[in-house]
């Protein structure tokens, strides 16, 4: 992945929240790039934990939510905020 933005995670100490472009079309020409987020971890020496790094396509996002949802793997009230919060805390 191309990071081209990093977050610290609000709750994991060594956790980023990365945006960039996704690992499979970072390579491709700029028009074919895709976007993907991904929480990159990180182990206690700072060296980047690949396996523990889940990256995500954006396009997947919505759909992921939705299963989620589905699935009731999220709460109405989490949901609420995801709409009308800016932040949300854990």
């Amino acid at each position: 992945m191309k990071v081209t933005e990093e977050i610290n995670h609000p709750n994991l100490r060594n956790h980023r929240i990365q945006f960039g472009i996704s690992t499979w079309t970072e390579n491709d020409p700029v028009n074919m790039q895709t976007e993907s987020v991904r929480r990159a971890v990180y182990n206690s020496g700072g060296t980047f934990s690949p396996h523990g790094s889940s990256e995500i396509p954006m396009e997947d996002m919505l759909l992921l939510i939705c299963e989620c949802i589905k699935r009731n793997k999220i709460s109405k009230w989490t949901l609420f905020k995801m709409l009308f919060i800016k932040k949300i805390k854990s």
